[in-house]
């Protein structure tokens, strides 16, 4: 069996992040800014204002041990 283009054997794609590496941060939704009456919006203090972490399962390789 030939393994998938850029993937390597005995690996596959992380089902979490779908290959990508990251996922959206939950707290800001991936905007990178969360709102606040008083002040307005502000950069999310979870991702740093970036709307994204590295992902938890493959730890940002977008591969993972098949």
């Amino acid at each position: 069996m030939a393994a998938r283009r850029g993937v390597e054997v005995g690996m596959k794609r992380c089902p979490t992040c779908q290959g990508k590496g990251v996922i959206w941060c939950k707290q800001c939704n991936g905007t990178g800014t969360v709102g606040n009456l008083l002040v307005g919006f502000t950069k999310c203090s979870r991702c740093d204002g970036l709307g994204e972490h590295k992902c938890p399962n493959c730890h940002g390789k977008g591969v993972v041990a098949s």
